[in-house]
């Protein structure tokens, strides 16, 4: 008889890595916490949501192995939600939408470690979606803000100031 190893239901760590939100300026650091993810409950996660938020800051950062741009920016405009810019009966093909419209979504530059990376980005209601790719790890991040940062890739071991560590199963 052959013994099946049980796999715990619940989030599973994502075999990609993470990023998160740094805030320019001084101040309290921010708090931090694992917003979200998607996928199996008995399979890593497909992507994953981070957020950080200080006084006057704050960004959702989601990062996931999406096979095109227009799956990150609709990643980021459905992030919107936590930022109540649409009113809450808003169907979610309208919100989709707003990804979908290449009109509204500019070249920009997002720093993630230190290095420029080209993204795109637009504004809705002073929130700022911001999407782009870290080619040498193949990621895709979407990250929707208020006030400026730069995104650093998570370290395993080093993530104390989570409550739950994204790189550590739990149920």
């Amino acid at each position: 008889m052959t013994h099946i190893e049980a796999i715990e239901p619940g989030y599973h760590p994502p075999a990609f890595p993470l990023y998160e939100a740094v805030f320019r300026g001084g101040g309290a650091p921010p708090r931090r916490w694992l917003s979200g993810w998607n996928g199996l409950v008995t399979a890593p996660a497909t992507d994953v949501t981070l957020a950080a938020k200080t006084e006057r800051d704050s960004a959702l950062v989601a990062s996931s192995r999406w096979n095109e741009v227009a799956e990150a920016r609709a990643t980021g405009a459905l992030l919107l939600s936590a930022f109540r810019v649409f009113a809450p009966a808003t169907p979610v093909d309208e919100v989709l939408r707003l990804a979908e419209d290449d009109t509204r979504w500019n070249a920009a530059t997002v720093v993630v470690d230190g290095r420029p990376f080209p993204a795109v980005a637009t504004a809705v209601e002073g929130v700022t979606l911001t999407c782009c790719v870290d080619r040498a790890a193949d990621v895709h991040v979407a990250v929707a803000s208020i006030g400026e940062f730069s995104l650093r890739r998570l370290i395993a071991g080093r993530n104390e100031v989570y409550p739950a560590d994204p790189f550590v199963a739990h149920a």
